[in-house]
């Protein structure tokens, strides 16, 4: 064992920071994390947060992009893409080319039903005019069939082509499939939300001004997520808290799923790993939707779980939450009873987002420094 006799351990629990020569200052955010002091021989090992201003992005491989129409957001154009909008924010109608089949079947569909293209059947009539549904229905598939580009000359059209888009881009077939809608709360400061999910205020919410998008990484997570989640979802109770406990995952399943199981996780991938072994197992009910269908829903469910995480980093990131996690070590100038600190060394590692995330590094690295300093002095 090694002796922690030469300073009294009484007085090691009465240092607090302000006493300390720190290599790094701290502030009243830093300070809101408890600092980590430990007396090994006569070596004081103080762990603690220090705010890091140089921290240049909260993104980073897998972590997907956010987009904004914000006036001075530079990424309007690839919102727009994603979006499948067109520089006017409009629905990008030229998207819609490749899919001519699908145009007519809706075109002929609602030209039948138009009174504005049957007033004009009426006005131009043709052979046999009866004025009826059938009627219609001929007319509209012979002009499209020997004069296709007039039917821009209906107003009509232009609503079809929009139902059309709608359509291709619910399906994922234009734009990013997984795009996910933002919202932003500005009042002093930013913070960004789901749309719908967040700070709804009429005055200082934009809804819908971005888009979350994913990169080629995060692509490949909502993959290996879709199969599950075309069935269910992981869920959280909420953020750890001293009142309420460590943070727990369970996997909430869709009601046309066959099973009633359920536990609860410390960590989502726990969750996930029990989510496939019972997809496999079990199957649904009833097959309400195709396969694709499914797999679209799984997808989606996937990326905004994905969106949610990035925006949660992002948000600390806008609003200063960005630390480095210092380890000084103090020796002791002073006597047992009446220690005095001199700062020795100090070891550091910049760029963490979030508290949570930087006080676990901090509780590891200080456990590692003091076991090895123990070992030394033992």
């Amino acid at each position: 064992m090694y002796n922690q006799n030469k300073v009294n351990s009484t007085n090691v629990k009465e240092v607090r920071l302000s006493e300390l020569d720190l290599p790094f200052k701290t502030t009243e955010l830093s300070e809101y994390y408890k600092e980590n002091i430990h007396l090994v021989g006569n070596e004081l090992i103080v762990g603690y947060l220090s705010d890091d201003h140089h921290c240049e992005t909260p993104f980073s491989e897998g972590s997907g992009l956010v987009y904004s129409a914000h006036r001075n957001s530079t990424t309007h154009e690839e919102m727009q893409d994603s979006l499948a909008l067109n520089h006017e924010w409009l629905p990008d109608l030229s998207l819609i080319e490749g899919y001519e089949e699908r145009l007519r079947s809706l075109w002929l569909q609602k030209a039948q039903n138009s009174l504005e293209f049957q007033i004009w059947a009426e006005q131009t009539p043709g052979a046999r005019p009866t004025y009826s549904e059938a009627y219609y229905k001929r007319r509209a598939a012979k002009l499209w069939r020997e004069d296709v580009c007039s039917i821009d000359d209906f107003d009509f059209t232009h609503e079809v082509k929009v139902e059309l888009w709608s359509s291709l881009r619910s399906e994922g077939l234009i734009g990013d499939q997984c795009a996910v809608m933002l919202d932003c709360y500005e009042h002093g400061g930013q913070c960004w939300s789901i749309s719908g999910a967040g700070i709804q205020d009429r005055w200082d919410t934009a809804n819908g001004i971005g888009c979350w998008v994913p990169d080629e990484v995060a692509k490949e997570e909502i993959e290996r997520r879709a199969a599950c989640y075309s069935f269910g979802q992981i869920k959280d109770n909420g953020a750890w808290s001293k009142s309420g406990g460590r943070k727990l995952y369970y996997v909430e399943f869709d009601s046309d799923f066959a099973t009633n199981e359920n536990r609860k996780f410390n960590s989502w991938s726990d969750a996930f790993e029990w989510m496939m072994q019972v997809v496999n197992k079990h199957k649904p009910l009833r097959r309400k939707l195709s396969t694709e269908k499914r797999l679209l829903i799984g997808r989606r469910r996937a990326a905004t779980e994905l969106a949610e995480c990035t925006l949660e980093t992002y948000n600390q990131w806008l609003q200063g939450s960005v630390f480095g996690v210092v380890i000084a070590t103090f020796n002791n100038v002073g006597t047992q009873d009446n220690p005095k600190w001199a700062f020795d060394d100090s070891e550091e590692v910049w760029g963490y987002i979030g508290g949570d995330n930087a006080m676990e590094e901090m509780t590891y690295l200080v456990k590692s420094k003091v076991e090895n300093l123990a070992q030394k002095v033992a």
